[in-house]
């Protein structure tokens, strides 16, 4: 766990995003890098689902992606897995500028991925072990999006 990947990116946003910048993070703050004591003004919990659209009142400049919880999650014709795959392929408003998993020098677990929650079997149920290490994007907003919410 001392080379787990959430400190390396906790050490990027912290040489990378200014005071001014808000943050963004999709899913539980338990697969992300630590917030708390990142100079931003606003740490924010965004659904993808409101990724590139009106509902959320202010997009953050910056956007968290944990392999924790992305597009693996959600089965294939939902609208969650389209949002990720416009994410991850820069047909949103945000453009990935860093992404990392840390490679252990000896690799003794093994970690199953997420998969989506329909096909979920509590009994397989692995503990914290897939929380370790996981793999991290983060987006930088490129452009306004395409409408002005309401205030």
């Amino acid at each position: 766990m001392l080379n787990d990947s959430r400190y390396t990116v906790e050490s990027w946003l912290r040489q990378n995003v200014s005071e001014q910048a808000s943050i963004g993070f999709i899913g539980s703050k338990t697969y992300h890098p630590r917030f708390h004591d990142l100079p931003t003004k606003d740490v924010l919990k965004v659904d993808i689902a409101d990724v590139d659209s009106c509902s959320l009142k202010q997009m953050p400049d910056f956007l968290v992606v944990s392999s924790g919880h992305d597009i693996n999650r959600y089965p294939e014709g939902t609208v969650e897995r389209q949002k990720f795959s416009n994410l991850y392929e820069g047909k949103a408003d945000y453009q990935q500028v860093f992404r990392h998993k840390s490679i252990p020098k000896w690799n003794l677990l093994k970690i199953e991925p997420p998969v989506p929650l329909e096909y979920y079997d509590k009994r397989l149920k692995k503990g914290n072990i897939n929380k370790i290490n996981p793999d991290i994007r983060i987006f930088e907003r490129q452009q306004l999006p395409s409408c002005i919410p309401a205030p």
